[in-house]
C-alpha cells in the first residue's frame, strides 16, 4: 500500500497538514457553486469555508464516486489514504481529474498588489495574535519587500504560521484551536 495523498497546489494557503480528523463521505456535502465571488463574506470565506475546504469538497466527491472509497478529506481540504501500489497511476490519474474539476468550480481569484497589500496587513496581525498566545514570531518586513517576496517566493517569504509551523517545538495538535484565535489569512479569499 501507498499512502495516496491529494490538495490544492496553487496559492491555496494550505500547508499540506492533514488534519486530526478526516470526514468520512456520508458526512461531506459539497456546497454550491459560486457564478461569482460575490459570495465571499467578510470573514474572506465562502459559508465559513476556505478555497481550499471547497475544492477539496468537490474533488472528494468526484474521487469517491470514481471508487476511491478508501480515502478521506481532511478538514482543511486535503485528500489522503492508503491506495494499493499497483493502482496508484490509476488513482492519481483520477485524482488529477477530480482537482481540475474541483479548481474549475472555485478559481483562484487573481492576485493583485491591493490583495497583498490587505494580506500582509492580516500577517502582521496574525503575528500580534500568536505573540499574545505565547509564540515567537520574527518581525515583519516592510510591506514592499513582502510583496516582491510574494511575487518571487524563490526564497523566504515571511509568514507567521509557516515559520510556527517549521519550529521544531510546536506543536501541531494544537492548529485547529489556534486557528479560530488566531485565523490564517492564508485562508481567506482575497479579491482584485
Amino acid at each position: 500500500m501507498v499512502a495516496a495523498a491529494g490538495g490544492v497546489s496553487a496559492c491555496s494557503g494550505g500547508d499540506g497538514s492533514v488534519a486530526e480528523s478526516p470526514l468520512q463521505a456520508s458526512e461531506v456535502q459539497a456546497s454550491p457553486t459560486p457564478t461569482s465571488f460575490d459570495q465571499v463574506g467578510p470573514d474572506g470565506l465562502i459559508d465559513g469555508k476556505t478555497l481550499s475546504q471547497l475544492s477539496g469538497e468537490i474533488a472528494y466527491a468526484c474521487i469517491t464516486e470514481r471508487g476511491w472509497a478508501q480515502v478521506q478529506l481532511t478538514d482543511d481540504g486535503e485528500i489522503s489514504g492508503l491506495v494499493p501500489e499497483e493502482q496508484q497511476d490509476a488513482y492519481s490519474k483520477d485524482l488529477d481529474a477530480c482537482w481540475a474539476e474541483a479548481n474549475a468550480r472555485y478559481p483562484f481569484p487573481e492576485v493583485t498588489e491591493d490583495s497583498l497589500r490587505e494580506r500582509y496587513a492580516l500577517e502582521v496581525e496574525t503575528r500580534s495574535c500568536l505573540m499574545d498566545e505565547g509564540y515567537t514570531i520574527a518581525e515583519p518586513p516592510s510591506v514592499d519587500v513582502w510583496i516582491d517576496q510574494m511575487n518571487h517566493p524563490d526564497g523566504d517569504v515571511w509568514l507567521p504560521y509557516a515559520e510556527l509551523q517549521f519550529s521544531s517545538t510546536f506543536d501541531s495538535t494544537k492548529l485547529p484551536e489556534l486557528y479560530e484565535k488566531c485565523p490564517d489569512p492564508a485562508q481567506r479569499i482575497y479579491l482584485p
